[in-house]
């Protein structure tokens, strides 16, 4: 398949498996409501704080609604709390990550700029000074 894949994150959830995917309704509901996934990764990764249970019940219903499922907040969180909460980190982290690039993985964009990078020699971003004085 194409490398440009989008991806989707599986939950486990009372013996079901969900599946959250990302999306722009999912991305502006969860702005909107909890606030902006990159807000929310940046201050889990400064201060080495996970989330609070309320902020992940939240995004994760609002991220599960925007894909379909139509479970209330109360009966997530009942399942957040039989499987423990901090199973959940994870899948978390990784839903807000792809929000936050189009719902492709982070890892693999990187690589494949730099393989771009690679083939086509050039420096991408960089304008050069012959281009300027033209």
């Amino acid at each position: 398949g194409d490398s440009m894949e989008k991806r989707d994150v599986t939950l486990k959830l009372g013996g079901e498996e969900y599946t959250l995917v990302p999306s722009f309704k999912a991305l502006a509901d969860i702005s909107a409501k909890v606030g902006d996934p990159t807000h929310i990764i940046l201050r889990s990764q400064t201060m080495g704080q996970p989330p609070s249970f309320t902020q992940m019940l939240k995004v994760l219903h609002l991220g599960l609604k925007a894909s379909g499922y139509s479970l209330t907040e109360e009966e997530l969180g009942e399942m957040l709390f039989e499987g423990g909460y901090g199973e959940f980190y994870e899948p978390f982290g990784e839903f807000l990550g792809l929000l936050t690039n189009g719902g492709r993985a982070m890892e693999e964009e990187g690589n494949r700029a730099q393989r771009r990078a690679g083939k086509s020699k050039a420096k991408p971003k960089a304008k050069s000074p012959k281009q300027a004085a033209s």
